[in-house]
């Protein structure tokens, strides 16, 4: 999910390429020295205020910002009168240094006041232009510390549903509190973080955090999860760029035809750039696929299986990176954020990214299991709908991903502009999968963060070719499998059993099948046995079996050891590795089939199940012979598997890991995820489809009628396919959401604010009809849900004396305050001996049952008000019920 959002995130080049930085923690400890303690504008010369000046230009490039120019949400905010002159020039280097300043502490809030101190006063009006523009977008102030959570203000600016709790959601939630939004949060899951998942794997009490979804940061010293990182004292893991690749038959690739065939791939990749420019427009319809397949056959880049084999790995990467087939992406526009990417390391969080999502979560009110069915918008709000239950606001956000909106799971009322729904349709949304393996330890070595795998058939170039280790982030030894390309789909059609034995045959061992076609008797030596060498995969050849011709009676004693065909008493012995040849080194171990029921035994120490085939691991000497007399000399240090008659198929298996001399053992716990398949995603992330480019995730990103607002990896275009782009959007939208809050506030006409807390007459009126009373107390819930944990509101009913001056007598009015509780919260008050007074003490000794106005219910109370209103009301009695929310 991950980023690639990650589902998994790749760089759009070779994950073995070393990366550059422009921006790292070294540089923010050099410009301390020139920040200090001291006023920027006191005590410093010339020469310090170039450097510094240098320095923060150089990181604000790295965070997006250009060196001479604004960005455009800069000139539309109007920061400066007058562009491309003295005023600009001086803002941007206010700007950079408000920048560099928070990022120097992104635990503390940076105030005005704080940047006084080292701005001089003649650039007040941009300091203040400059710091309302970075505060306002989420480029400082922003993440989960606790100096910035603290901060949030009352709820005046208005109310906002938001549709979603991944990233996106998560940092538009955050950002509008901290604006002074009332915000709500639906999510269909029972969780949040949406493509963004950690599980917890592992037996007898040894786990391991495992990301099925978004795993890699890219760029992590400029990206803003690495950001949320540095606030929560999480360390990160820099992935090495060390990733040995190994051929179909367990053997290293060749470092050097590696450095050939990789040169060989960046140069197609540079025809592809100069045939786009050449073609101009028109290359939008033609695939980056078709183009590189083009320029293979025209340059005859491969001379032979293993270059093939390996510029499919190559192209296989650049399918994982695009979470897509190459056949669908646009020559044109594939690579288009290119100019975008995040200098810096790819990290892996130690622990998982839940805890970037656990920490986003606090404070938020997020209702789980609410697949919202559809979504009304006008002048007056916004209403949703999830099963029996409507939300109201002034505006919404919708973060769900691009498939689901390409699904048309959400009916939008009215139907979304014809230019979104053309630009959803053009988008590509791509699958990722992964295979996620615990092992009882780390045998694939502690050096390695990856590993990758060529594939015989070009079809299947994606299944499994590249492997993550996690082992220094999880807790555990984690080794993670990735698909990706054509091979995507079938993957999530195959019975996970199927899968993992996959996977464990790559790292095991990949069959290489001789048959024997006849045996030869000939006691001298002179003769020999002749056999052809079958190309099949194992699986394949199972089935291949009936139509072989049958020989005789044969034992093969294990490599290195001799080697004997007996049949009637008949010997003849050879030298096993001078008659495997080169083949020889790479050989694991021997296994040998029997026609007669199918079952393959093979060296080790567990029972696995292939196909319908028991493969039965056996380190006995375990000889069989029936028939063969006291001729046969079988050596008594070879481990001898079996001996058949009739036909005889000698398996060799070649391990990855053979060479080292180490075993690999079953895994702890599998886990094979499905993205494709979820109705709440529908795939992984997003890529520039043939057809589309970038302006469509622009248009994505439009707001519709200043209500509905859209966020999600696949509405930046900056950062689309990437766990900080989703962030980044959610930051971006809270700006939106801001801005048009604002603009509705200066046009009276416009001005209708709908707050998601329900009016008082609302309330009273669905107390009328309690379904729960007794004294002074009233209760009502939502009909749909009758869980004993569900909740509802309680209303308390008191007397109170207030003097009434204009008739000068005392009145006695009654005091009514309310609370939220669950059913069997109430049932318990029920059953409290003695009357109301008994009953008000026993509220008290429960301090999560707090009492309060019809306005301080909160965003849960309020929610439920709606959400009971509704049921009451019928609202949506064709969808299925749906369970009371919970707030987090």
């Amino acid at each position: 999910m991950e980023s690639s959002v990650s589902v998994g995130i790749a760089t759009k080049r070779s994950l073995r390429k070393v990366r550059t930085r422009n921006y790292n923690e070294d540089m923010m400890d050099e410009l301390e020295k020139h920040l200090g303690s001291s006023p920027r504008k006191k005590n410093k010369t010339m020469k310090d205020m170039e450097k510094e000046t240098k320095t923060e230009a150089v990181i604000a490039l790295s965070l997006g910002f250009p060196i001479d120019e604004l960005l455009e949400e800069e000139i539309e905010a109007g920061v400066v009168s007058e562009l491309d002159g003295k005023e600009q020039n001086d803002y941007i280097v206010v700007r950079n240094h408000i920048l560099v300043k928070w990022r120097d502490n992104v635990h503390t809030w940076l105030s005005k006041a704080e940047i006084r101190e080292t701005v001089s006063s003649e650039y007040e009006n941009l300091l203040v232009a400059a710091y309302d523009f970075l505060l306002s977008n989420g480029y400082i102030n922003f993440g989960v510390s606790q100096a910035i959570t603290s901060r949030v203000p009352d709820a005046t600016k208005g109310s906002v549903i938001i549709v979603g709790a991944g990233l996106a959601g998560l940092a538009a939630a955050k950002q509008l509190l901290s604006f002074g939004f009332k915000v709500i949060v639906l999510e269909g899951r029972n969780r949040p973080g949406g493509r963004v998942y950690t599980q917890k794997m592992g037996l007898n009490g040894k786990f391991a955090a495992v990301d099925l979804g978004g795993s890699i940061i890219t760029g992590c010293h400029a990206n803003p999860l690495g950001v949320l990182a540095r606030q929560l004292s999480i360390p990160l893991h820099n992935v090495r760029d060390k990733c040995p690749l190994y051929k179909p038959d367990g053997a290293p690739v060749d470092k050097e035809i590696d450095a050939k065939v990789e040169s060989i791939f960046n140069k197609l990749l540079e025809r592809a750039t100069e045939f786009r420019k050449i073609m101009g427009g028109s290359a939008n319809d033609i695939s980056l696929g078709l183009a590189l397949e083009t320029f293979q056959k025209l340059y005859g880049v491969t001379q032979n299986i293993e270059e093939r084999q390996l510029l499919d790995w190559h192209l296989a990467n650049l399918e994982y990176a695009n979470a897509g087939c190459l056949s669908d992406l646009s020559v044109e526009h594939w690579d288009q954020d290119d100019p975008y990417e995040m200098d810096g390391d790819h990290c892996l969080l130690a622990g998982g990214n839940w805890r970037l999502i656990k920490a986003m979560c606090e404070d938020i009110p997020i209702f789980y299991g609410k697949t919202v069915d559809a979504i009304k918008y006008g002048n007056e709000g916004v209403e949703v709908a999830s099963g029996d239950q409507l939300f109201q606001a002034d505006m919404i956000l919708c973060t769900v991903p691009l498939g689901v909106l390409k699904n048309r799971t959400i009916t939008f009322q009215p139907e979304l502009p014809k230019r979104k729904l053309d630009a959803i349709e053009r988008l590509g949304f791509g699958l990722l999968n992964k295979v996620a393996m615990v092992f009882p330890q780390v045998f694939w070595g502690e050096d390695l963060d990856t590993f990758g795998c060529l594939n015989k058939e070009t079809r299947r170039r994606g299944e499994f070719f590249l492997f993550y280790s996690y082992h220094t982030v999880s807790g555990g030894p984690v080794l993670i499998a990735l698909v990706a390309g054509e091979t995507t789909l079938a993957f999530e059609a195959t019975d996970p059993a199927i899968l993992i034995h996959r996977v464990l045959s790559i790292l095991r061992g990949t069959p290489y099948t001789t048959t024997f076609t006849q045996c030869v008797s000939d006691p001298e030596g002179s003769g020999g046995v002749f056999y052809e060498v079958l190309t099949k995969s194992f699986e394949r050849d199972l089935e291949s079996f009936e139509r072989l011709q049958r020989g005789g009676w044969f034992v093969y004693a294990g490599v290195g050891a001799e080697w004997a065909c007996v049949r009637a008493g008949m010997c003849t012995t050879g030298d096993g590795i001078s008659w495997l040849g080169d083949l020889a080194c790479c050989v694991d171990e021997v296994v040998i089939t029997r026609l007669a029921n199918v079952t393959v035994m093979m060296c080790g120490e567990t029972t696995i199940t292939c196909i319908n085939s028991s493969v039965s691991f056996n380190n006995e000497f375990t000889p069989l012979i029936e028939d063969a007399n006291d001729d046969a000399k079988i050596p008594i240090d070879a481990k001898i598997i079996d001996l058949f008659p009739d036909l005889i198929i000698v398996a060799i298996f070649f391990r990855i890991f053979s060479p080292k001399g180490v075993d690999v053992p079953d895994p702890v716990q599998t886990l094979c995820t499905k993205w494709g398949s979820d109705p709440l995603c529908y795939g992984s992330y997003s890529h520039v489809r043939v057809g589309s480019s970038g302006d469509d995730y622009n248009m994505l990103a439009e707001s519709v009628g200043g209500r509905l607002f859209f966020a999600g990896e696949a509405t930046n275009r900056q950062h689309p396919a990437t766990m900080h782009g989703a962030f980044l959007s959610g930051l971006r939208e809270a700006s939106c959401i801001l801005h048009a809050t604002k603009s509705r506030q200066t046009d009276p006409a416009k001005c209708i604010q709908r707050s998601m807390v329900p009016s008082g007459d609302l309330l009273a009126g669905l107390f009328k009809k309690p379904d729960l009373a007794f004294g002074k107390f009233s209760f009502i819930f939502d009909s749909s849900n009758e869980e004993s944990e569900s909740m509802g509101i309680m209303r308390v009913t008191c007397e109170s004396s207030v003097n009434n001056c204009e008739q000068e007598e005392k009145k006695r009015l009654p005091l009514v305050l309310y609370g939220v509780l669950s059913r069997k919260q109430a049932r318990e008050l029920q059953l409290v001996d003695g009357g109301d007074e008994v009953k008000l003490s026993h509220l008290f000794r429960h301090p999560e049952l707090k009492l309060t106005g019809s306005g301080g219910l909160g965003s849960l109370g309020n929610s439920l008000t709606l959400t009971i209103a509704s049921s009451r009301k019928g609202w949506g009695r064709h969808r299925s019920n749906a369970s009371q929310p919970k707030a987090v």
